[in-house]
């Protein structure tokens, strides 16, 4: 039995036509700001209305929250929102997300193959299972899920998401390209509301 198994949803989610350039022009205005080695917007980027209207409300939103419907209740408050820009010799440390629920990662351009830029999600109880992972044999790892990280190649119009409290890193860019993916959290009903998705 797979017991306390941490849920991590994988949903397609085509990526419209335009967002690539709309996110890279904003980085050629200077609306980003470097952090660790990435190009990342403010955290309130959901607030831009042509952002929002053009490419997020019906092209993400509305089938991200589809699908989340069909696992919650409830109302999603989205608490903050952010475009991240990679490029050669670019990473991102290990983290996760405090004070708030749900996380998701859309890849509006994923990296080029060989290129680097995975996701690693790291295992919660890591430091509890390192040694007896070691000797558990191959097919129990896989059938339990019972890995020290989990790695994820990223590909155009792949959304995870995942409990907030998931850490997680970015490996390095290795190669001359440019990845770009959106980023944010939701907690379920805020007080007051902030921007909220109905689920029910």
């Amino acid at each position: 039995i797979p017991l306390f198994s941490t849920p991590l949803l994988t949903i397609e989610i085509p990526v419209p036509q335009g967002l690539s350039n709309y996110c890279l022009k904003m980085d050629k205005n200077n609306s980003f700001r470097g952090f660790i080695n990435v190009l990342q917007s403010e955290k309130n980027i959901h607030h831009d209305a042509g952002l929002f209207n053009a490419y997020l409300n019906e092209d993400f939103f509305y089938p991200l929250t589809t699908a989340l419907k069909t696992i919650f209740n409830g109302n999603l408050d989205l608490t903050s929102s952010w475009v991240n820009v990679f490029t050669k010799d670019s990473y991102n440390l290990q983290h996760s997300y405090p004070n708030c629920d749900i996380s998701f990662i859309w890849y509006v351009k994923a990296p080029e193959e060989n290129c680097g830029g995975e996701v690693v999600f790291t295992n919660p109880n890591y430091f509890k299972i390192s040694n007896s992972e070691e000797y558990m044999k191959p097919e129990y790892i896989n059938r339990c899920s019972y890995y020290s990280d989990y790695k994820i190649t990223p590909a155009d119009g792949m959304c995870l998401v995942f409990p907030s409290y998931l850490e997680h890193h970015v490996t390095k860019f290795t190669k001359e390209c440019t990845g770009i993916s959106y980023v944010g959290n939701f907690s379920f009903a805020t007080n007051p509301p902030i921007t909220r998705f109905p689920l029910s």
